[in-house]
């Protein structure tokens, strides 16, 4: 009977040991779940910080080009016109002495490989 009393007592302990474990387990999720959280509101909250900070940055840019812009509006034109422009008849004679250079040259090439040609070859 003794044995019996010592074996409902342990299976008790077993039980209730069980049930702290289940508890402690249950906590532990729910921290868990609470620090993903925070986690996820941290990185959230970093990202916006970036976003911000190169918001900031373009804005500064911009705000520079726009100055920028507004001085040149008000400057004085850098480029002024003293006469109008006209269009002028292109002379044919320089295209007409690079071409017979051109031809001229491949002339001179082609009589140079041919006497080259001429001066190997075998005597029959």
């Amino acid at each position: 009977m003794l044995n019996a009393i010592r074996e409902a007592y342990l299976r008790e302990e077993v039980s209730n040991e069980r049930a702290r474990r289940a508890e402690h387990l249950r906590q532990l999720e729910e921290l868990q779940r609470e620090l993903e959280t925070k986690l996820r509101d941290k990185r959230n909250l970093e990202n916006r910080k970036e976003e911000h900070e190169l918001t900031e940055q373009m804005w500064k840019k911009v705000s520079a080009e726009v100055e920028q812009t507004k001085v040149e509006l008000e400057a004085q034109p850098r480029v002024e016109v003293d006469q109008p422009a006209h269009v002028t008849k292109r002379d044919n004679t320089a295209v007409m002495e690079t071409l017979g250079a051109g031809f001229g040259g491949f002339g001179l090439v082609l009589l140079v490989f041919g006497i080259i040609f001429l001066a190997l070859r075998p005597i029959p």
